[in-house]
C-alpha cells in the first residue's frame, strides 16, 4: 500500500477530501498531515479520520551550515 504525506496549512478541505478518497481503499492510504501552522483547520480533519498530523516550523526546514 502507497503512503501519502499531505501538505496543508489552511482549513483543509482538499486534505480531508484526499484521505477521505483513499479511506477505504487498498491501494494507498495518507500516513501523514504536514502543516506549518500549529492552528490551521487541517488538524482537526486530519484527526477526525486518525491521521497523524506533524507540524513544523521555518527553522526546521533550514540545512544546518
Amino acid at each position: 500500500m502507497i503512503r501519502i504525506g499531505v501538505f496543508a496549512s489552511g482549513s483543509g478541505t482538499n486534505a480531508e477530501n484526499i484521505i477521505a478518497h483513499f479511506k477505504d481503499t487498498d491501494i494507498a492510504h495518507v500516513h501523514t498531515v504536514f502543516t506549518n501552522n500549529a492552528h490551521a483547520g487541517v488538524i482537526a480533519r486530519a484527526h477526525r479520520y486518525n491521521v497523524h498530523c506533524e507540524v513544523f516550523t521555518n527553522d526546521d526546514l533550514k540545512t544546518p551550515e
